[in-house]
């Protein structure tokens, strides 16, 4: 019964969306795949070596998944004799909201880890708006996830600004579950740290999807991107698994 409800619901989500004038004119259906481009942004002037930096992230979206991609490069700052590396990055959330399920790969000394949880956020949706590249967006508030709440680099509260203009539940860095598309993530405790839109793209003439093969799946709901940090005993463990296991298939 409640699979059916969530199928309606989504069908009803989907003529409102059809309608919408952001959408191409020619089109009277929900576009069934669309490409979200954001800038994910990092500005720490005042810290005791400034940083900058801005790289782009993406979200694919089709009618049954949502894929972000985040793939951060290696940067180094310099400042008198004070130098801080800012290492690698990539990581994938595949985000199944038809059923509310998300799955996420973390790659990791060449070795690709994978994590399987239901998000469970409690959003609190205000009725402040402003505009962004002509859709409406409405502020929503919840707790950060990047960071434990104990660490002192915790980001504090995240603002996401969503539209029902758009109205599927995805969004960036695994922020889901808003009655529309986030457009705009903002961070309470960290100010120079911002996801913005570039741009939206409807039926892109070609879909590119990141398909992970053999990953090890990682034995516990905690966030994978911070589960190194975490656990990293059990992290090498499993990597150094993995790795005898390649060379062994590769003997054969």
């Amino acid at each position: 019964m409640k699979n059916r409800l969530l199928v309606l619901f989504l069908g009803i989500v989907f003529n409102i969306y059809s309608q919408n004038d952001h959408l191409p004119k020619e089109k009277n259906m929900l576009p069934l795949n669309f490409k979200v481009e954001y800038t994910y942004r990092v500005n720490h002037p005042h810290s005791v070596v400034p940083m900058e930096m801005s790289y782009p992230v993406h979200l694919t979206v089709t009618k049954e998944m949502a894929q972000y991609v985040h793939n951060r490069p290696k940067k180094v700052f310099r400042k008198d004799n004070f130098q801080i590396t800012v290492n690698p990055l990539f990581y994938i959330n595949n985000y199944y909201y038809r059923v509310d399920s998300m799955v996420e790969y973390r790659q990791k000394d060449g070795i690709y880890l994978k994590a399987k949880w239901k998000p469970e956020y409690h959003w609190e949706i205000t009725n402040e708006t402003k505009t962004i590249q002509g859709y409406t967006v409405r502020k929503a508030v919840g707790e950060s996830i990047e960071i434990p709440k104990d660490d002192p680099a915790y980001y504090g509260k995240v603002y996401a600004w969503f539209t029902d203009e758009i109205p599927i539940p995805a969004g960036p860095e695994r922020y889901v579950g808003l009655p529309g598309l986030i457009l705009e993530i903002e961070y309470e405790k960290d100010p120079g740290r911002k996801i913005v839109l570039n741009k939206i793209t409807f039926n892109p003439p070609e879909t590119k999807w990141v398909n992970i093969e053999n990953a090890i799946e990682v034995p516990d709901k905690l966030d994978v991107i911070y589960f190194w940090h975490q656990h990293p005993a059990l992290i090498r463990k499993l990597i150094r698994k993995a790795k005898r296991q390649r060379k062994k298939q590769r003997r054969r």
